[in-house]
């Protein structure tokens, strides 16, 4: 029984699968945590299941979410698999008529894949490989692509900071894809769940030398996915790098002033731009109003003066002391 133990910091997720593809190892890879052990099994160097510590996608999980079983169905089946004496889930489903052996195989293909998902992403710890058929017991069989496997290496042990540094790094230079058939990668770009912006972007890739500045402004990705592909590009060796010319710098108005050409191309512009404003519609006189004078100031808006009759002269009344009683 041969065991080997290294960390990520020293061997990488992903350089340990590209190891274990090359020398066609047979064995089970295991990662631990907080919460258990993740395993990998891989027979001649290619993976065949994945089993984590977390319960994950489920079988009947997975076909509620395509609509493949309703949900009295559902527990029917969970009755039986808890009373069917050692029936897997698959064997269950299928015995009941709900899927057929074709469904079940892409069923338990999304359900490694997800596997592999958490997988992947255990980063910065130690792991071991135990070389062996006598590892490859009490998992359920599911045959992945190796290279797919590669590239969630890589995405889910890449943080925001070493991507960054990785198009740092790459900055001044160019790219190109090596040739690698129809497929542009080594598996088919529906394994690893492309679509048609990666497509495009690894077609281009495929054509000629791309800048990097280029690839980031008017690439198909965006930023972070494009260093993300760029670097497993690289970490599979697909990726060659040269030198490139600088980023042109934007001229100023001083140096386009110099340019004859380019003073008639704005003299032939202006003149186009002239020719093309519309003429403002002419609208019908408008009729005078007589403007009013404006009221005093003294005088409220809204309150009419107007001189009313004299009063008539009143007689003061007489005016009478009252004294206090002096006894």
């Amino acid at each position: 029984m041969d065991v080997l133990s290294v960390h990520m910091d020293n061997c990488p997720l992903y350089k340990a699968l590209l190891t274990v593809e090359e020398k066609k190892a047979t064995g089970r890879m295991t990662i631990e945590e907080h919460n258990g052990q993740n395993h990998m099994y891989f027979m001649q160097g290619m993976p065949v299941g994945v089993q984590t510590s977390k319960y994950l996608a489920p079988l009947g999980q997975l076909l509620l979410e395509r609509n493949l079983c309703d949900a009295t169905t559902f527990i029917s089946a969970q009755r039986r698999i808890r009373d069917g004496g050692g029936l897997l889930p698959g064997q269950v489903f299928m015995g009941m008529g709900v899927i057929n052996e074709d469904q079940l195989k892409e069923i338990l293909a999304i359900q490694s894949t997800r596997k592999a998902h958490h997988f992947c992403k255990l980063g910065s710890r130690s792991f071991t490989f135990s070389k062996g058929l006598t590892f490859l017991t009490g998992f359920q069989p599911t045959p992945m692509h190796m290279h797919m496997l590669v590239f969630l290496a890589v995405s889910q042990q890449l943080t925001k900071k070493v991507r960054e540094r990785f198009l740092e790094l790459l900055s001044g230079k160019e790219v190109r894809l090596k040739d690698c058939g129809d497929d542009l990668l080594p598996a088919p770009l529906e394994v690893y769940g492309f679509g048609p912006a990666e497509k495009r972007f690894l077609t281009r890739l495929n054509q000629q030398y791309q800048p990097i500045w280029e690839l980031l402004e008017s690439g198909a990705l965006l930023r972070d996915s494009t260093a993300t592909l760029l670097r497993y590009l690289q970490v599979e060796g697909l990726l060659e790098v040269r030198k490139g010319k600088p980023r042109p710098e934007p001229e100023s108005d001083a140096e386009a002033a110099l340019d004859p050409e380019k003073i008639q191309a704005l003299k032939s512009k202006d003149k186009l731009s002239t020719k093309a404003k519309p003429k403002r519609p002419k609208t019908a006189p408008r009729k005078k109003t007589r403007r009013l004078e404006p009221l005093p100031s003294d005088v409220h808006p809204l309150v009419v003066c107007m001189p009313g009759p004299p009063l008539p002269p009143v007689d003061p009344l007489p005016s009478v002391i009252i004294s206090p009683q002096i006894q």
